[in-house]
């Protein structure tokens, strides 16, 4: 039993690095691709806590890089941007594929935090000209992209953006962290942080 054991392990990495190769060639849209889904269900289908998967793409959807950059428990798992960010940032990522499970059975939706997560950090990235893709999610065999869905019903009072003080304090946030990275990646080039500066004072008083 323990020699079955081992060999389908050895089966199982050879079809993932496989399906990793056959995602690093260009695409029409990753998030559409039988590859990716096979790929995620093999890394996130039997896996009894809620994980986040990070992929950076190129321009040409073809995958740079990916991680599993968080683990939570049954039913939730906490982000944070910046580390979101940093990792985009390392791999000079153009765009970006967020995936995470629902180890519980029957909940397939997105939720209200899945809805709302996704367009926040919509929002985050596009202040690094990272456009994201989609943010797909494992319920057993089958993945749902998030963007398949209209916005859940305990939200569609909510004004369509956050307030203003509310975004100013994003944009801030964001600022603070993403000009550390930018510094760290080369401290010499200003230009990225021009550019990243007009986008956020845009995107706050717009």
């Amino acid at each position: 039993m323990e020699a079955l054991t081992e060999s389908q392990d050895a089966m199982i990495r050879s079809a993932k690095n496989i399906l990793a190769d056959r995602m690093r060639e260009p695409g029409e849209n990753l998030a559409y691709d039988d590859d990716l889904f096979d790929w995620l269900r093999l890394h996130l289908t039997d896996k009894e806590h809620e994980v986040f998967w990070c992929l950076a793409l190129d321009d040409q959807n073809r995958l740079l890089a990916s991680e599993a950059l968080f683990s939570g428990t049954l039913s939730k798992v906490d982000i944070h941007q910046r580390e979101i960010c940093k990792f985009l940032l390392a791999n000079n990522a153009s765009r970006a594929i967020f995936a995470h499970n629902h180890p519980i059975l029957g909940h397939n939706l997105p939720s209200n935090g899945d809805w709302l997560q996704t367009n926040t950090l919509r929002v985050t990235l596009g202040l690094l000209e990272i456009d994201l893709v989609d943010h797909l999610i494992v319920c057993g065999m089958n993945v749902h992209r998030v963007s398949e869905f209209d916005r859940p019903r305990e939200t569609k009072l909510a004004p369509s953006s956050p307030p203003h003080e509310e975004r100013l304090r994003i944009v801030g946030r964001f600022l603070a962290c993403a000009l550390r990275h930018l510094r760290e990646i080369d401290p010499n080039e200003r230009e990225p942080t021009t550019l990243l500066v007009t986008a956020a004072y845009r995107e706050a008083t717009a």
